[in-house]
């Protein structure tokens, strides 16, 4: 191989090889040129070279486009021409994951490998960068408020446990919602019923009570939560939760451990021994922790449709706009064509693994339509009877609950201030050098 020095500064492991392994043929791969409007060319494997001379003519056609070249076998790296290793657009890794977030909301393509693998990913990424798209801020808003409140709050953690063996009902807002409204008030008296963020204004509508609300949303459009009656039900939350939205519920307020997205929020709780708790990606994902958490079994999803139907992605009675893009189509449990969003989909995944990861659990699907969840058979909402008077015993269970003591939040704050000016200063330093 004649350009072992450009292949030395792009990926040093893969000329080690080279230099050490004999040579090798690997067959060339029959690809089709990338797309127009594509950004980012993930590359397993190689065209032969009328085929790799046609994609540097593609990756000049545009300064923003690039190729992340993961080769299967690094014997590929022989038959590379010299024009594509020398590109500075084209890398040479050993792992597509570092290269999702230099392409974060752009078009992609990816010519061998494993697709599922790498959409999972890219969606992933481009989930996980909206938690930081204001470096925090916002969120962060939200935690310093949160842990600094003075009404009473109890541990979500202790209620573990408590409702071992009894149903659960989780309720999301998708359309299919209004469609199990009479089921769900026959079995209020049966089954746990535990109404997530936007639902609970439908519920409201429906005149349906509720055991335990959950809420997530660090931004919610504000008419969406006070058009609805919950403020009383106690509220299962995360400290990410927009702070006028909890300063408003009346009710008893259970803290779900933390989200674990920013070590300084870890930082702020070790003292409060709140421990970071996977929720998932939406207040859906996290209700059924919540379920899981109480002991319930078995567990039914209604209105988990997580696609939309004729433009509407949640139940009649939501209100607020929702600017958010519903751009992957997808096919419904009946093979139809719906539309979903990056974090509908990674919902569902979520939702598939985590019953995998549950099996001593009976996970039902009730709800009447939407996106197929595999793993989760869809099944009526048949709740087993002789639950018995169920309010009071979520009363009874909060009373019991452990409070937490944010007592320690004053002198970490001050803390933290002092920390905040002794960098300031040194900035302010750094900048007269």
């Amino acid at each position: 191989m004649s350009n072992l020095g450009a292949l030395e500064k792009k990926n040093s492991f893969f000329a080690f090889k080279l230099r050490t392994e004999e040579v090798s043929q690997v067959p060339f791969a029959s690809f089709p040129l990338p797309k127009e409007k594509t950004k980012a060319l993930y590359l397993f494997a190689l065209g032969d070279e009328s085929w790799q001379g046609k994609i540097l003519d593609w990756l000049n056609g545009q300064d923003g486009r690039k190729i992340y070249f993961i080769p299967e076998n690094p014997q590929m790296l022989h038959t590379l021409s010299p024009s594509l290793m020398e590109h500075p657009r084209v890398k040479i890794g050993n792992d597509f994951r570092p290269y999702a977030w230099e392409h974060l909301f752009k078009p992609w393509e990816l010519f061998g490998g494993n697709p599922k693998e790498i959409a999972d990913w890219v969606l992933g990424t481009e989930l996980t960068f909206c938690l930081y798209n204001d470096f925090g801020v916002s969120l962060l808003s939200n935690v310093f408020q949160n842990l600094s409140m003075n009404e009473p709050v109890k541990k979500g953690e202790s209620l573990a446990g408590r409702f071992e063996g009894i149903p659960a009902i989780v309720c999301g807002a998708g359309p299919s919602l209004m469609d199990s409204f009479e089921d769900i008030r026959k079995n209020q008296d049966r089954a746990l019923i535990i109404g997530g963020g936007s639902a609970l204004a439908p519920l409201s509508r429906a005149c349906l009570p509720i055991h335990f609300a959950a809420a997530l949303d660090p931004d919610p459009p504000t008419e969406r939560f006070y058009r609805q009656n919950h403020f009383e039900a106690p509220l299962f939350y995360q400290n990410q939760l927009s702070h006028t939205l909890l300063k408003h519920h009346h009710g008893p307020k259970l803290c779900l451990g933390q989200s674990g997205s920013f070590p300084l929020e870890e930082w702020l709780s070790e003292e409060l021994h709140l421990s970071p708790s996977d929720v998932g990606w939406n207040v859906s994902t996290f209700s059924v922790r919540v379920a899981t958490l109480l002991g319930c079994n078995p567990i039914f999803f209604v209105g988990m449709d997580l696609c939309i139907y004729d433009e509407a992605s949640y139940a009649e009675g939501v209100e607020g706009m929702d600017e958010r893009l519903n751009p992957i189509q997808m096919e419904d449990r009946e093979g139809k064509v719906v539309y979903t969003r990056p974090d509908f989909l990674m919902s569902k995944k979520w939702l598939e693994a985590f019953a995998k990861e549950h099996q001593e659990i009976t996970f039902v699907n009730a709800s009447t339509r939407g996106l197929a969840l595999k793993g989760i058979p869809d099944g009526p909402l048949m709740v087993p009877g002789g639950s018995g008077d169920l309010s009071a015993r979520v009363h009874q269970s909060i009373q019991q609950g452990e409070a937490v003591d944010f007592s320690p939040m004053k002198e970490k704050l001050a803390i933290l201030d002092e920390s905040i000016k002794k960098s300031a200063l040194l900035l302010k330093e750094m900048m007269l050098i």
